[in-house]
């Protein structure tokens, strides 16, 4: 089975689950080749070489355009969104008949390839896997997400996604195939212990909450900043770049002085290493996994706890998420987008002296040879 994986990323979640996923399906005995940009080093894969299993092609538009200049990013942005379809799209017309997967996609523009990419349906099988399905608060408006998701649809024969599919009617009218598959288990890299201690000296006798991963708004930094004067146990630490130029981090910076907490916030906002993000976590003792109710799909950090085997708070939502920590009894579950629950939900976790037994079900679910499994099951079909 040769199957071609589209990823037009370098970094971030999806870039780090593309490669997973290649090396689960080629121990599966399938010819996997993860298509992308130009500018990509991926750890988990070897170079490119015609008789390896486990392939990827650089042949996409960087995603790290050449500039600092606001407009100018935004302007390649769009200039690779439209073009990075047409070149997978050229790649693919050259291709014998394959199993192709978006483990990523470029919605805005999704009404100009979509139809380009129908053309092939005769001889390829189209796939997609949707992390973050709900697609209603993406740029271009919800008229436009609706359209594009409808053009992105009409092009797939399976959906695969993460425990469960919001309601929305971009799936509702799609025909194809529907399959959740587990997310997989990230194993930990090897501890940074420089920053380890250092976040370590922040601490001293503290409980360290801990917000990480990309900062974006959904992960309730407002709430959270605020109600620190209310638990003067804790101390808290924010770890993690911002998610676009929409996310202000002086804005964050000046609520925390606004509370007098700022004192009690470590800020490391930047991309980090495996490394740095293992040891954030492991120094951590209570881990913020407290979305707002806005938050629909499965957290990928969740995957780095687990081998960890740390304490998570975790927000009730209807996320897939909330979803696994309800079934496995994970951490500990406290009502969405409320400062009241939040301080109770953080009391109850520190004192939890339980919660790592709960783990080991989890792992044995959350493995990326299930995720393989259902995969090729489905696309071979």
């Amino acid at each position: 089975m040769q199957i071609f994986i589209y990823n037009p990323n370098s970094k971030g979640g999806n870039y780090k689950y593309a490669q997973y996923t290649t090396n689960a399906l080629a121990e599966k005995g399938a010819h996997v080749t993860l298509i992308l940009p130009k500018n990509s080093q991926p750890n988990n894969l070897t170079t490119y070489s015609p008789n390896d299993l486990q392939t990827y092609r650089p042949i996409l538009l960087s995603d790290q355009p050449n500039t600092t200049n606001t407009l100018l990013k935004k302007l390649y942005f769009f200039y690779r969104i439209f073009f990075n379809p047409i070149i997978f799209y050229r790649f693919l017309k050259k291709q014998p008949a394959s199993k192709i997967i978006f483990n990523d996609f470029d919605q805005l523009t999704a009404i100009f390839w979509g139809p380009l990419f129908k053309k092939l349906k005769k001889k390829h099988k189209f796939s997609i896997v949707l992390h973050d399905p709900d697609r209603d608060a993406y740029p271009g408006g919800i008229k436009h997400t609706k359209r594009s998701m409808k053009a992105i649809m009409n092009v797939m024969d399976v959906a695969f996604f993460h425990e469960q599919l919001p309601e929305k009617i971009y799936y509702q009218n799609f025909p194809g195939y529907k399959q959740t598959i587990p997310h997989g288990i990230y194993p930990p890299a090897k501890l940074d212990e420089k920053l380890f201690e250092e976040i370590n000296q922040f601490k001293q006798d503290s409980q360290l909450l801990v917000i990480p991963g990309n900062i974006r708004y959904e992960k309730n930094y407002q709430l959270i900043i605020k109600t620190l004067q209310n638990i003067p146990e804790c101390k808290l630490l924010i770890a993690g770049a911002p998610s676009s130029s929409s996310v202000h981090i002086d804005e964050l910076k000046k609520l925390s002085y606004e509370y007098k907490v700022d004192g009690r916030i470590f800020w490391l906002c930047r991309y980090l290493s495996e490394s740095e993000f293992t040891s954030i976590l492991e120094v951590s003792d209570l881990i913020l996994l407290y979305y707002q109710q806005s938050f629909t799909s499965q957290s990928g950090i969740l995957n780095q706890i687990a081998p960890l085997k740390k304490n998570v708070l975790i927000s009730d939502t209807s996320s897939a998420l909330t979803k696994l920590a309800k079934e496995f009894n994970l951490g500990t579950i406290a009502k969405a987008d409320s400062a009241e629950f939040f301080v109770k939900g953080v009391k109850s976790a520190i004192i939890d002296k339980s919660y790592k037994q709960y783990w080991d079900n989890y792992l044995k679910y959350a493995s990326w040879d299930k995720q393989a499994e259902e995969i090729i099951r489905s696309i071979g079909e």
